[in-house]
């Protein structure tokens, strides 16, 4: 029973992971839902010389620039960067890489020819991109790569609220909570919509403006909440449908995929009737709590 689930987002959002380290399958994502530079933590990266390094993003929102120490990294200072590419997708140093477009995404390959220690961070808003995890240590080592597969950069093994990622739906037992994980810059929300007001909730088109703005039912909490404090639980307090969303910049995270449908059903519980076992509706179950873990 799940007792208590997280919204994650990095490897693998929404794969939950029982105390014995089992999956539920019923949660676990399509992988590539997780290859994003987006504002949540990611893994660091060791490739050999020649290899490459494969980042994926959306146009105007990052860029993808180095700082020069681990001290500049880890504070996120990002007063004198170089940058790789722009937000717009446009490659600022020649001969650094690839770069390819499609829609409202930009790819950039990076060859890593020189050995080395490369420290990549996204420079938007002074570093508070930065700050919400959005960056790498990236080592070249002597050895010549073993291929050119590109490695891809990657979110971490933890659990996050995040933009452009990708969640799946769920469904839980009443009693059951969801716990939301965020950053402390106040780039998230959590929202409730009503599908209803603004006809078939069909790919998520309750996400366009002006069209979030009449569905918006209850806000949970909301970026302020975030700053202060970056874990909620919330446990819904009636069965159905919920569509749950982040409704920031009118819709735009909701719309890059910050966003999922919850059913909540009602608990079955055991009952003793004349020596035999039979299932009735009634209060959660107490268990092995699920926790969601990226992987």
């Amino acid at each position: 029973v799940l007792s208590e689930t997280e919204i994650v987002s990095g490897t693998a959002p929404f794969s939950f992971r029982a105390s014995n380290g089992s999956y539920n399958p019923r949660c676990h994502p399509d992988k590539g839902q997780q290859h994003y530079w987006g504002l949540h933590p990611h893994d660091d990266i060791t490739i050999g010389k020649g290899g490459r390094v494969h980042f994926r993003t959306a146009v105007g929102f990052h860029d993808i620039a180095t700082v020069s120490s681990k001290e500049e990294l880890d504070a996120c200072n990002v007063s004198n960067p170089t940058i790789w590419v722009d937000t717009s997708g446009d490659l600022q140093v020649p001969g650094a890489g690839d770069i390819t477009k499609e829609g409202p995404f930009y790819e950039f390959t990076y060859s890593a020819d020189t050995p080395g220690v490369y420290y990549i961070v996204c420079t938007v808003s002074d570093g508070s991109h930065c700050k919400t995890g959005q960056k790498i240590t990236l080592t070249v080592t002597d050895d010549m790569a073993e291929d050119d597969t590109p490695v891809k950069v990657m979110g971490s093994a933890v659990p996050f609220w995040t933009v452009g990622v990708g969640y799946s739906p769920m469904t839980i037992d009443l009693g059951d909570s969801l716990r939301f994980v965020s950053d402390d810059q106040g780039y998230h929300d959590v929202a409730l919509l009503d599908a209803s007001k603004c006809g078939a909730f069909d790919g998520y088109s309750c996400c366009n403006p002006p069209n979030i703005s009449h569905a918006m039912g209850e806000v949970l909490y909301n970026e302020s909440d975030f700053i202060a404090k970056q874990e909620y639980i919330w446990t819904p307090d009636a069965t159905g449908s919920y569509e749950v969303v982040c409704s920031v910049w009118g819709g735009v995270h909701c719309q890059f995929g910050q966003r999922f449908n919850l059913t909540v059903k009602e608990a079955m519980v055991k009952e003793t009737n004349g020596g035999g076992e039979t299932m009735s509706g009634a209060v959660a179950l107490q268990g092995s709590p699920f926790l969601a873990f990226a992987a």
